[in-house]
């Protein structure tokens, strides 16, 4: 049986796959974003300062996220990727079971970064599970399956955290069976558990990776160890430069659009809140599913060079909407071109994101993962929205719109430069 004729039990099969770590990926966003959410009674109830709130939120996460990359994903290519998946998935929600126990800032920061260790495992070894167990020409859609968890964990940490606020006070203290009186935002992290736990129990049961749990077993002759396993060609490294590229633009944006929104047109934190989150679900998810699904098209056309060439023109159109937005002069305008912005870039993710999976040698699949995870995260989660806001503070009298304008249109034309080279190496 061929991979294109698949029985309808087998590809329903195959499908649960990436559902399933689409709920991780969604999940993961969810623990780490619900932060922003509560971080006014956690400063209270603790006693922090914003600028010791604000390390919490970014610094303390993303380092270890960062630090967590490599290891887990040499680890996914010598024991498998479903063993690291089900391993993280526990830890991170677990960890963000004990920023819920923490009664300290030194409590909080060591949970908030056992939260990123974990969820650094997730993305490099959810891409090599889902390399293997797809043939290339499906493997973009099944990234792009993948991939709106991103979107909708951004937009149900807005609606799950206002829910939960609704229920159990932040600032209030509540009754707790076993653990006693807790404050509101604790009760918020205890609750995020049980899901995450009874997620890594279902990634358990799922089939392991064609060719069985260690990488080896799919590529024998391939036994890189030391530096020479982490060295990779100019295709691969040109693809990771151009996505951290478009994450700087684009996550930049994505923090300081509520901002841009409030100070711009007098929105409230709610109001912008809302909006933003409804944005993510909607055109977020279409982006990224509609991108998956022409690149995988693309892909069956022209090989490698198809969704290459399909992201470059995505990114093309990203430019100028970056530009546009945060001029806009008019709220409906700015939240017209925000939502295309959204849609345009999750739709130029897929297909590089697909075509470094295909221009990775097996036993490296998963640690070039891991390179791009810590580009874009270094371009997107720290870079980006310094740079924003640096820019803005040395260019006095143009406000947040144009510094934002400007970064935006130069990061993500640069990253459709880059992606020409790759196209021409493909």
């Amino acid at each position: 049986m061929t991979a294109t004729a698949l029985r309808p039990e087998t590809a329903w099969r195959r499908w649960a796959l990436p559902l399933l770590l689409m709920a991780a990926n969604t999940l993961s966003f969810v623990d780490r974003q619900i932060l922003s959410l509560l971080i006014e009674p956690i400063r209270r109830d603790l006693g922090l300062g914003d600028g010791t709130a604000g390390m919490l939120y970014g610094l303390g996460f993303t380092l270890t996220y960062l630090l967590a990359a490599f290891p887990l994903a040499w680890l996914a290519d010598r024991i498998g990727p479903r063993r690291v998946i089900v391993g993280a998935v526990m830890a991170w929600s677990l960890a963000t079971g004990a920023c819920g126990l923490a009664r300290s800032l030194g409590g909080l920061i060591a949970a908030r970064m056992a939260v990123g260790l974990g969820e650094g495992g997730l993305t490099p070894a959810a891409m090599a599970w889902i390399s293997r167990q797809f043939p290339r020409e499906r493997t973009a859609t099944a990234i792009g399956v993948f991939q709106t968890g991103i979107y909708l964990g951004n937009g149900l940490a807005l609606l799950v955290g206002a829910w939960i606020a609704l229920r159990f006070d932040p600032a209030g203290r509540h009754m707790v069976p076993l653990l006693g009186p807790m404050a509101g935002w604790q009760v918020a992290f205890l609750l995020l558990v049980l899901p995450g736990l009874a997620l890594a129990v279902a990634l358990a049961l799922c089939p392991a990776p064609r060719g069985g749990e260690s990488e080896r077993a799919t590529a024998p002759s391939v036994a890189m160890r030391g530096a020479a396993g982490w060295r990779i060609g100019a295709l691969p490294a040109l693809l990771i430069v151009a996505y951290a590229c478009l994450v700087l633009g684009g996550n930049g944006a994505q923090v300081w659009t509520p901002t841009l929104l409030q100070r711009q047109f007098g929105w409230s934190v709610q109001q912008s809140g809302f909006v933003l989150g409804t944005l993510s679900l909607g055109f977020g998810i279409l982006g990224t599913l509609g991108g998956g699904l022409a690149a995988d098209a693309m892909a069956r056309r022209s090989g490698l060079r198809g969704p290459i060439a399909l992201a470059q023109g995505a990114m093309l159109v990203v430019a100028p909407i970056a530009l546009a937005f945060p001029l806009a002069p008019d709220a409906g305008v700015a939240v017209a071109l925000i939502g295309a912005h959204q849609m345009a870039s999750a739709f130029a993710l897929c297909g590089g994101m697909a075509a470094l999976q295909g221009a990775a040698p097996d036993a490296q699949r998963t640690r070039i993962t891991a390179m791009l995870m810590v580009a874009i995260n270094l371009g997107g989660t720290l870079a980006g929205p310094w740079i924003m806001g640096v820019v803005s503070d040395a260019w006095p009298g143009a406000g947040l719109g144009p510094a934002m304008a400007v970064t935006g249109c130069l990061a993500t034309l640069l990253a459709a430069l880059v992606m020409a080279r790759a196209q021409r190496l493909a």
